[in-house]
């Protein structure tokens, strides 16, 4: 990772007293997505490598705080695959759940704000695009949310 590759992570970040949270796209799941030379990384990954140097090769970056967004690495710790199954059932996190809407933990909108965006697209008389401006998200984001690809629970 090159210094403006490493300057645009950290912008992306929120620093907290315990929590550095990844402010940017994530996956289902929460955890945060980075993209190096256009291949996707696990934000809480390459903020383990920026301080502490490569993962050796078939180890997990954990967390001891459980959080998914974070990528403070005070909060993380390299473990095997075994070690991270171990962790994930001894905090009860083993069932998997896909998470949708406010649930998801890097949601942009609210219910209410998807519904404000369907009513007003709905009406008329304004773009996908400046609804996009007013609510902080891409276009695509207004498109999907209008074609009911995402938000779809309600």
């Amino acid at each position: 990772m090159n210094p403006r590759d490493e300057r645009r992570f950290w912008r992306n970040v929120r620093r907290g007293p315990g929590c550095w949270e990844w402010t940017a796209r994530c996956n289902n799941h929460g955890y945060g997505k980075f993209s190096i030379n256009r291949v996707g990384h696990y934000a809480h990954r390459v903020a383990w490598e920026i301080v502490n140097g490569p993962i050796p090769q078939g180890l997990c970056v954990l967390h001891h705080c459980d959080n998914p967004k974070c990528v403070n690495p005070a909060h993380l710790f390299i473990g095997t695959r075994a070690d991270n199954t171990r962790d994930m059932m001894d905090k009860g996190r083993h069932r998997l759940v896909v998470l949708h809407g406010e649930d998801h933990g890097c949601h942009k909108l609210t219910e209410v704000e998807v519904h404000e965006i369907r009513q007003r697209y709905a009406r008329g008389g304004i773009s996908q695009a400046t609804l996009a401006r007013e609510y902080s998200v891409t276009q695509a984001q207004i498109s999907n949310i209008v074609k009911r690809h995402n938000w779809a629970n309600i």
